[in-house]
């Protein structure tokens, strides 16, 4: 199983590696069940949607890191809908309190 997973992303890595044209974002926030807020941000591909929407891929940033370091905007630019998100207690994800 593992093998297949790497098979199918290096192509899409390589699919992913140039272009940053082509997005629409949009930024916001997201509240989860327990009132924490993710900062998330969705990019679009720019131009006609598709008769079955754009295939979406959910981009995780690394340890210390935030969304603006995944390559969503580039996934946009080649026909996916890319979102990033900025992880619990990073950046400006921020954690409300319920009332």
């Amino acid at each position: 199983m593992r093998a297949r997973l790497a098979l199918l992303a290096v192509p899409l890595l390589a699919c992913l590696a140039s272009g940053q044209e082509g997005a629409v974002e949009k930024a916001t926030f997201v509240r989860m069940d327990d009132g924490v807020r993710l900062n998330t941000s969705v990019f679009v591909p720019d131009g006609p949607k598709p008769p079955n929407g754009w295939p979406a891929i959910v981009f995780v940033h690394g340890l210390g890191g935030s969304k603006a370091s995944a390559p969503a905007q580039r996934a946009a630019s080649r026909g996916y809908v890319g979102l990033a998100y900025t992880a619990r207690g990073q950046g400006d994800s921020l954690r409300l309190r319920r009332k």
